[in-house]
C-alpha cells in the first residue's frame, strides 16, 4: 500500500481536530516511546530533518520530520512513516550541496540487492524539500524508486555517500 504525503497530512489535519495525540494510529494495546535518534541540519541551514524511532519493543517502525523555515516553533511535518524495518547499522542523512534533497541510507532495511552500495549502506529514502516529493526503495512501500544516477543528477556526490555521512546517530553527534 502506497501511502502519500497527502494522506499522512490528512491523517495528521484528523488527529488535530479530533484532539487526538500521536499514538491513536498505532496499535492500542501497544506502548510506543518515542525517541529522535538522527537529526541533520541543510547545508543552507533553512530545513531540520528528524528520525523519530516509535519503538515498542516488538518491531521498529519510525517517522520523518520535517521542520522548514516557513513553520512555527514547534511544528514540523511528517513526510514518511516507515514499515516494519529491522535493526542494525545506523541510519545516515545526506544533504545535496543545494539543500533541496536529502538522502536516508542504510544497513538493515529491505531493500532489492541493487540497492545497497557498500557492505551496511543501503539507499533508502530520496525527499525533495522543495516540491515535498519522496522516493522510498522499501520493499514493503508503492513509492517511486530511485538509484545513484538520480541521485548524481540531483548533486550528490556519489562516491561520498556513507564514506563519510553528513549527519549520524544523535547519540554521536552529541559526543
Amino acid at each position: 500500500m502506497k501511502t502519500s504525503m497527502g494522506s499522512v497530512l490528512a491523517l495528521s489535519v484528523a488527529r488535530l481536530l479530533a484532539g487526538c495525540g500521536g499514538n491513536e494510529d498505532r496499535e492500542p494495546h501497544i506502548s510506543y516511546k518515542y525517541q529522535t535518534s538522527l537529526e541533520s541540519k541543510s547545508p543552507n541551514g533553512q530545513v531540520t530533518v528528524l528520525l523519530v524511532e516509535a519503538d515498542s519493543g516488538i518491531d521498529r517502525n519510525f517517522e520523518i520530520r520535517v521542520h522548514g523555515p516557513n513553520m512555527a516553533t514547534g511544528r514540523h511535518l511528517v513526510i514518511f512513516i516507515s514499515p516494519d524495518e529491522g535493526r542494525g547499522p545506523k541510519e545516515c542523512l545526506h544533504w545535496s550541496p543545494d539543500s533541496r534533497y536529502f538522502l536516508l541510507t542504510g544497513g538493515s532495511f529491505a531493500v532489492k540487492p541493487e540497492d545497497m552500495i557498500a557492505p551496511g549502506c543501503e539507499l533508502y529514502l530520496l525527499f525533495d524539500a522543495v516540491k515535498h516529493r519522496l522516493w522510498c526503495n522499501a520493499l514493503q512501500t508503492d513509492y517511486d524508486r530511485f538509484n545513484l544516477t538520480d541521485l548524481a543528477t540531483r548533486g550528490f556526490d556519489t562516491n561520498r555517500i556513507c564514506h563519510p555521512p553528513m549527519a549520524t546517530s544523535s547519540l554521536e553527534m552529541a559526543r
